[in-house]
Order: structure tokens, then sequence, then C-alpha cells
């Protein structure tokens, strides 16, 4: 009875010291584990925080593009519109000077022909002074 005693307690210590052994490993191991986690969900915390920071900045540097896009579009078409308006006055200004150019031979013209008409007056009043004279003569 002596022997079955011992053996039951050498085998109730040794299965004890085992778990004890298992229980301490499993604790390190899930320590261990626990860290890793812990680690991991602070790096994806970190890395979340970036990709928020860097969409936020993205966003700006598309919204600032947007702005100066839309504002080199309204450029353009002012700068359009402005060609336009220069290209006829070009042409205003190109048939106005024609028409100064013009002007100045048809005022030449009409003063000659004002010189000749009044040359020519002079000669009607002078064979009409002519006629009436020859007229009282008879």
């Amino acid at each position: 009875m002596v022997k079955l005693y011992i053996t039951t307690d050498r085998t109730f210590r040794y299965n004890n010291r085992c778990n004890e052994k298992q229980i301490s490993e499993m604790k390190h191991i899930i320590k261990k584990k626990t860290d890793e986690v812990h680690n991991c969900i602070e790096d994806n915390r970190r890395i979340g925080n970036i990709l928020s920071r860097t969409n936020g900045f993205n966003r700006m540097i598309y919204n600032t593009y947007s702005e100066l896009y839309k504002k080199y579009t309204d450029l353009i078409q002012n700068f359009d519109k402005l060609r336009v308006t220069l290209r006829e006055t070009e042409t205003k200004l190109a048939e106005t000077t024609e028409m100064y150019e013009n002007l100045e031979d048809i005022y030449n013209d009409k003063v000659a022909e004002c010189e000749r008409l009044k040359k020519s007056d002079t000669l009607e009043e002078g064979e009409i002074k002519e006629e009436k004279l020859n007229l009282e003569k008879v």
C-alpha cells in the first residue's frame, strides 16, 4: 500500500510540475501574442493616421488644382473674348484708316471740282456778261 501511495504521489507531483510548466509556457506565449497584437493595433492606428493626413493633403491639393484649373479656363475664355474684340477693333481701325485715306482723296477731288466749277462759273459769268453786252449792242 505504501508503494501505491508513493507512485500516486510521484505521478501527481510530476503532473503538477508539468502542468505548471505548460501553464507558464502558455502564459509566456499568450503574453507574446498579446504584445504582437498590441503592436499590430498600434501600427494600424499609426498607418491610419498617416493615411488620413495624406488623404487630407491630397484633398487640399486636388481642391487647389481644381480652383487653379477653373481660373485658367476662365482666363482662357476671357482671353479668347478679348482676342475676338481685338480683331474686331483691328478690322474697324483698318476700315477707318482706309476711309480716312479715301476721305483725303475724296476731299482733294471735291476741292479740284470746286475750283473747276469756280472757274467755269467765272467763265459762264464772263460769257453771260459778253452776251448781255452783245444783246445791248444790238
